[in-house]
This record gives C-alpha cells, sequence and structure tokens, in this order.
C-alpha cells in the first residue's frame, strides 16, 4: 500500500478541510516570523539609538562629573581633552571619536532692541543644548541625514533646532535666536530644523558647532564627553579595556571609561525591555503553537467515520497512524513555506521603509530614548526555527489523535458520526 500517494489523494480530495488547516498553519507561521523579525529590529534599533546618540559604543568622562550629572556641572569637564582625545584616537581598536558637550540652557527667540542698544527679551524657555564638532565628526551623528530641505548643518554661530521644538514657535532656516546659560548669551541664526528618530530630541533640543559651545559655557577647549566608535572587528569588553589601559599608560587617572551597556538608566532600560520582549515573542509563539495543535487535532477528529471505513476495509493501526501523519506533514511542509515567505513579505518593506513606533505610542513620554523607528530585521536561523517548527508539530501532534482513533474499533469510529 502507497500510503505516501493515498495521502496526497485524502488532500486534494478534501480541499476544504485542507485549505482551512493549511491556512491556519501558515498564518500562525507568518505571525511568528513577522513578531520574532519586529522584536529584533526593536533591539537593534534601541541599541543603535543609545550609541548614537547618548553615549557611542563607549563614553569617556570625569570621574566626578558622574556624581553630579543632572545638574551639569561644568567645573568637572576631561582635564586636558586634547591629549586625551589623541591617546584614544591613535588607538588601532577605533574607528571613529567625538567630543560632545551636553548642557541646560534657556531658549528665547522674541525680544526687544532698547535705546542703549540692548535687549529686551521676552519669554525663555528650557532646552537641552549639544556641541558637536559638525566639520569633522558628523558621520558619527549622522545629523546630515535627518536635515528637513532648506537647512544645513551649522557654522559657528548657527544653531540646529529640533523640528518639533521649532514649530512650536514658528522658527525656521534664517530666523534668529538667543541662547542663555550660566549668566551667558548668544544670539544664533537657525542653519537648519532636524527630524531626528527620537522623540526626546525633537521637542526642546538645540544644536550648536562644538566651538560655539565652548565659547557659550566659557570651557576653553575642554569637553563634557568623549564618544567612541569601535571597528567591526574589535569586542565592546576589549576595547573598553584597551581604551581604559591606554589612558591609565598614558596618566590620565579621573576618568570614568563606560562602555554603551553599563551606562545609567537608559541600559538597565534596555535590558528589561529585552525581557519584555523575548516574553512578548513567547506568547505569540505559544499563541501560535496553540492554533496548530487544535487545528490539526480537529481536523482528525472530524473524520472518524472515515477512520471506521477504513479500518473496516483492513487497514491496520500502523498504517493508519502513518497516513495520517503523512497528511499531516504534507500540508504543514506547504503551509509553513506559504507562511514564512509571507512573513518575509511583511518583513521585507518594513525593514526598508520603518515602522513609526512613536505613532502609536507617546514615545515623548518616556524617560530613555526610544527610537521612533523601528527596522523589522530578518534572523535566517530564528526564520528556519519557524519553518521546522510548524512542520514538526503538525506532523508530530498527529499522532495523538490518530493512535486514539487506530484503537476504537470500526463499529464504534462508523456510529461516532
Amino acid at each position: 500500500m502507497n500510503i505516501p500517494t493515498i495521502a496526497l489523494r485524502n488532500i486534494f480530495r478534501n480541499k476544504r478541510r485542507s485549505v482551512l488547516s493549511l491556512s491556519a498553519i501558515a498564518i500562525a507561521a507568518m505571525v511568528i516570523v513577522f513578531m520574532f523579525s519586529f522584536i529584533q529590529g526593536l533591539k537593534l534599533s534601541n541599541q543603535t539609538t543609545m550609541q548614537r546618540f547618548i553615549s557611542g559604543q563607549v563614553r569617556i568622562r570625569n570621574a566626578y562629573y558622574e556624581q553630579y550629572q543632572y545638574t551639569y556641572p561644568y567645573e568637572f569637564m576631561i582635564p586636558d581633552t586634547p591629549a586625551v582625545a589623541a591617546t584614544v584616537g591613535h588607538l588601532d581598536q577605533v574607528a571613529h571619536m567625538t567630543e560632545r558637550i551636553q548642557f541646560g540652557c534657556q531658549f528665547a527667540y522674541e525680544w526687544e532692541i532698547l535705546s542703549n542698544g540692548l535687549p529686551l527679551i521676552g519669554e525663555t524657555y528650557p532646552a537641552i543644548g549639544f556641541g558637536i564638532d559638525f566639520q569633522s565628526r558628523d558621520e558619527f551623528f549622522s545629523l546630515k541625514k535627518y536635515l528637513l530641505p532648506g537647512g544645513k548643518l551649522p557654522k559657528e554661530g548657527e544653531a540646529l533646532l529640533g523640528d518639533d521644538f521649532a514649530r512650536k514657535f514658528g522658527l525656521g532656516p534664517g530666523d534668529t535666536v538667543r541662547l542663555f546659560t550660566e549668566g551667558q548669551g548668544r544670539k544664533l541664526t537657525v542653519s537648519g530644523l532636524v527630524a531626528l528618530p527620537v522623540e526626546q530630541l525633537r521637542g526642546r533640543t538645540v544644536f550648536v558647532p562644538l566651538g560655539t559651545a565652548q565659547d557659550l559655557l566659557a570651557l576653553g577647549d575642554q569637553v563634557q564627553e568623549l564618544l567612541v566608535v569601535f571597528n567591526d572587528s574589535t569586542d565592546l569588553t576589549s576595547g573598553t579595556e584597551n581604551v581604559r589601559s591606554a589612558l591609565k599608560a598614558a596618566g590620565f587617572q579621573d576618568l570614568t571609561v563606560e562602555p554603551w551597556n553599563r551606562i545609567g538608566v537608559a541600559s538597565q532600560w534596555l535590558e528589561l525591555a529585552e525581557v519584555a520582549y523575548n516574553f512578548i515573542a513567547l506568547f505569540f509563539f505559544i499563541i501560535g503553537t496553540t492554533v496548530i495543535v487544535n487545528t490539526t487535532m480537529m481536523v482528525i477528529y472530524e473524520r472518524m467515520r472515515e477512520i471506521g471505513t477504513l479500518r473496516a476495509m483492513g487497514m491496520t493501526g500502523k498504517e493508519m497512524i502513518l497516513l495520517f501523519f503523512m497528511e499531516a506533514f504534507f500540508i504543514s511542509l506547504a503551509a509553513a513555506f506559504i507562511g514564512v515567505l509571507a512573513g518575509i513579505g511583511l518583513v521585507i518593506p518594513l525593514s526598508i521603509s520603518g515602522f513609526d513606533f512613536g505613532a502609536v505610542a507617546d514615545l515623548g513620554q518616556m524617560n530613555v530614548m526610544v527610537a521612533n523607528m523601528i527596522y523589522p530585521q530578518l534572523n535566517l536561523y530564528s526564520t528556519l526555527f519557524v519553518f521546522g517548527y510548524a512542520v514538526v508539530v503538525s506532523s508530530c501532534v498527529s499522532f495523538i489523535p490518530t493512535r486514539r482513533a487506530a484503537k476504537i474499533e470500526p463499529i464504534e469510529a462508523l456510529r461516532s458520526m
């Protein structure tokens, strides 16, 4: 008896039942592939956001600054910044390095010039300022990539505003604003607006050239932090240790060198988020498994009269089990293939265009920076796992009802329907 041939005939003989089973398995596989890819993209997007806009792969600061960082203590900058930067920059493992200053400030866009030539400032608004080396280090932050049409990277005496912040006050390229900090003020021309993929950096952020920030804060050539990115072949742990060793050998003692995954609340949030993402993936995995199991068992239990007929015609229990196993195997093989392809078809366009996470969640109210745009990422191993899992579960679960049915006497099976 050619069991595989009979199994294929049974599949095509009752197309409605086969399509139902195939559709359920395919949809489950598609959803699991998509969710695994989405969660992987969520992890990578948040990791990229952390490294690009917060810490680099490694952040170097004055050790005393860490104790008072929320008050922006300008007296605790990196001492002898040029020498520290040169020491780190000469390491073979370092691909990019940039200096940065982050500072609290007040922002004003309306004022009146008095008869003595001094400005009478109107209302001011709190803002977060970033001093960045735009001329040689924009490849680190890639702000040019997020510039809105008509804008450009700022030169000395210019500023780049977060797009939401600028629109709140009706500002655009060419307008003039003033920044105030520590009793000092500076008039700046808006060079452009930038729509960054992080909600918190769009609402009240001002980017100025590094020299402008140093003048405004009277820092000389010092900066608050150095951000480092290693080349692709460098392990984060070994790279961090090499930076620490190089600075220690050069005599720089009071500096902290921290990898991105050990920095503050943001890194802790990412660790918790990864656990949450894994639970979400597990939830969808269980749901998908339940759909596959229930559908397969339902299809077999509905065929008790057919089972009785086959037994009455002389088919043995083992042949019966093998027949239903082959049917489930062929259907699940096709369903898993279709489902995985459909999942890939959903993921690929979104991996290019991105999913606007900010449109469905109020990210601006969060205390940590989360990427607005999520780019789902296919993983070869997880995709192959979903395919194999769908086939194995659907095929093997057929043993449960079939073994029970194979033990039923033909007359009893025929009476059950």
